[in-house]
């Protein structure tokens, strides 16, 4: 059975194991690994990560049987949930995960007075892009962020009102 639980400030070298195994896996080909390597450092440090904690970001384990298999962050802006990060294992994809932990953010976010959910996913990201579509999420914008070091992230900006 799926569950969703806090992630504890002294769990974060779970979620950097998880997120180097997640992105090496899944976004080679997308945008490469010298990029990859640059954005776990820049979004995974450990003072990245702990910074995001004390700025009052949610963060989610996904698991499985009591095991982590993805975790979720987001944080809320007025009467918005900015869905920063969502993913899953790779043998983990696929199976249905995705649509529960979108569910479950669907049922979380008017819990704590947010009407709609957005996020930001790579212009390239033609799974998470179809998934987010499926689920009915709407783009409404787009966006280039320069992230330094000759990277830019190239996004759509899309939201569903719950």
């Amino acid at each position: 059975m799926i569950e969703f639980r806090n992630i504890k400030r002294v769990e974060i070298p779970i979620i950097q194991q998880l997120a180097h195994e997640i992105w090496n896996d899944n976004y080679q080909e997308m945008i490469g690994q010298e990029q990859i390597d640059y954005m776990l450092n820049m979004m995974y440090s450990t003072e990245k990560l702990n910074q995001e904690f004390d700025e009052d970001y949610i963060w989610k384990f996904i698991r499985l049987e009591g095991k982590p298999i993805g975790y979720i962050s987001c944080r809320v802006e007025e009467r918005d949930l900015f869905l920063s990060k969502i993913y899953l294992l790779t043998q983990y994809q696929g199976k249905g995960y995705s649509r529960k932990s979108l569910e479950y953010l669907i049922d979380f976010a008017p819990k704590i007075n947010c009407n709609r959910i957005y996020l930001t996913v790579n212009k390239t990201n033609i799974k998470g892009i179809r998934a987010y579509e499926r689920f009915g999420f709407e783009r409404i914008d787009e966006k280039v962020m320069d992230i330094g070091n000759g990277y830019v992230m190239d996004d759509y900006i899309y939201e569903i009102r719950v």
